[in-house]
């Protein structure tokens, strides 16, 4: 029988039904507030402040302690706008530019090999 006739003698709508409105119930396995304290403490310690969530799942999980996910600790440092790179970065120095320039084409970057013709392989760029 087809999904209309079917439909129209059941008396109901051929239209996929509207999710049910209002929020929805929290998840039984939701972490709490003092979980959720004791992973960014874990996180934003001094022995684990410049790794990745990963890195630091795997050393706890060496020493055979358990404390939480990794994506518990992604979706908190994301929450809490850590996500960004956790290691000490370099800062450029204030009114120094970063441009770049061309050279000649007969100059070969170092580090780099000349093409089968014995020539670069193109121009290179130099710092400014």
């Amino acid at each position: 029988m087809p999904t209309r006739q079917a439909s129209a003698l059941a008396g109901v709508s051929r239209a996929p039904q509207p999710a049910s409105p209002g929020p929805r119930p929290a998840p039984a396995n939701k972490l709490t507030t003092q979980e959720e304290a004791l992973i960014l403490e874990t996180l934003n310690s001094e022995r684990f402040v410049d790794q990745a969530p990963e890195q630091i799942y795997a050393v706890l999980l060496s020493e055979g302690t358990y404390l939480f996910s990794v994506s518990a600790m992604y979706r908190l440092l994301r929450r809490e706008k850590q996500m960004a790179e956790r290691r000490r970065q370099a800062r450029q120095q204030p009114g120094k530019s970063r441009n770049w320039s061309r050279t000649s084409p007969e100059r070969c970057s170092p580090g780099t090999s000349r093409n089968s013709l014995g020539r670069p392989r193109g121009p290179t760029l130099t710092r400014t």
